[in-house]
C-alpha cells in the first residue's frame, strides 16, 4: 500500500474493514442464532455499509474522490470484491 496514491489509501482500509465487520457479524449471527444469509445478502450489506461510509468521507472533504469510485466503476469493483470473498472465506 505504499506505493498507492494518499487519497485511496483510507479507501482500502474502509473497503477492508468493512468486509472484516461484516463476515465477523454475519459469523456471530451463526453461532448465536443459527441464522444464516445467503452471500449475496452479506455482500449487499458490504455495499450499503461502503457507500455510508464513503458518502460521509466525501461530504467531510476527508478524501478526494479516487477514479475507481467516479461513475458506475465502482459497482464492478464490488463485485469483484464479492467474487473474492465467495472463492476465499466459507460464510
Amino acid at each position: 500500500m505504499q506505493n498507492w496514491k494518499p487519497s485511496l489509501k483510507p479507501i482500502v482500509k474502509l473497503i477492508f474493514h468493512a468486509v472484516v465487520y461484516s463476515i465477523w457479524k454475519e459469523r456471530n449471527a451463526r453461532l448465536h442464532s443459527s441464522v444464516k444469509k445467503p452471500q449475496q445478502v452479506v455482500t449487499k450489506e458490504i455495499q450499503l455499509l461502503l457507500r455510508a461510509k464513503l458518502t460521509g468521507l466525501v461530504a467531510s472533504h476527508v478524501v478526494q474522490i479516487h477514479p475507481i469510485l467516479k461513475g458506475s466503476s465502482f459497482l464492478p469493483f464490488l463485485d469483484t470484491l464479492h467474487q473474492i470473498v465467495a472463492s476465499h472465506v466459507v460464510l
